[in-house]
């Protein structure tokens, strides 16, 4: 079960997952035709189906972040499937034009410490992108451009962790207000002569009155519970029963 930090984290993610899931959706719709473009419309069959594979997926998820279809708790999930989408596409790029592309993994490795507010999403995506590229890239690049393309992730990794650690140190405050609003909004004052309560406008009601202002559904109904209808009407006799609260 997450904890209360962790609650926090995702429904501060959760407010800018549609403008996440957005951008990484026309990202990967310029780059596809960059490639077109690239290579004179000669892209291969699988790239061409690989590409609106993913550009699909990323359009489902844009769709269903838009219209807030997707719960808190699930927010970092889906941005994660993005980023891998995001992330197979160097993979794919680099397959077809044998080039090791620092500048597009950097991008990913960048780009996952501003979509994600959580540093175990980023360690999965770096882990689900990095090595997948390095199997690959064992195979179809040199030595020398192998080790330049790592420093190059290397710094951007590293790059991406200190602003991801930023952001979260700026949203600790933002977090802790929230909390402090909450606990001064469950304080309810009332007098202590006549309990009378004071609503947020300042105006002093009854206790009825407040709770049926409050909430709009809500009517109250009077009755008279046992012990005060024995300190009212003592020996005088029985109130109806049905009149009891």
């Amino acid at each position: 079960m997450p904890s209360a930090w962790d609650a926090d984290l995702n429904e501060y993610h959760l407010r800018y997952l549609p403008l996440i899931t957005s951008c990484l959706l026309v990202i990967m719709i310029l780059s596809f035709f960059r490639d077109v473009i690239l290579l004179d419309f000669n892209l291969p069959l699988w790239n061409i189906a690989l590409n609106i594979g993913l550009i699909v997926i990323l359009g489902v998820v844009a769709l269903l972040s838009q219209l807030d279809k997707i719960p808190s708790e699930r927010s970092q999930f889906f941005t994660l499937v993005c980023m891998l989408c995001v992330g197979a596409k160097p993979i794919a790029t680099m397959i077809l034009q044998t080039s090791p592309l620092p500048l597009y993994m950097a991008i990913v490795l960048f780009g996952s410490a501003v979509a994600f507010i959580s540093y175990r999403y980023y360690y999965y995506i770096v882990g689900f992108t990095v090595v997948p590229w390095l199997i690959v890239a064992l195979s179809i690049i040199t030595t020398v451009q192998l080790i330049s393309t790592a420093i190059t992730l290397l710094l951007a990794s590293g790059i991406g962790l200190y602003i991801l650690k930023r952001r979260r140190e700026a949203i600790i405050p933002l977090m802790e207000l929230k909390h402090r609003v909450k606990s001064l909004e469950s304080i309810l004052p009332l007098c202590c002569n006549c309990k009378k309560t004071r609503d947020d406008h300042g105006n002093w009601k009854t206790v009825e009155e407040y709770l049926e202002d409050t909430n709009r559904n809500l009517q109250i109904s009077h009755g008279i519970c046992p012990e005060c209808n024995e300190l009212l009407y003592g020996d005088l006799g029985q109130v109806d029963k049905n009149c009891l609260a």
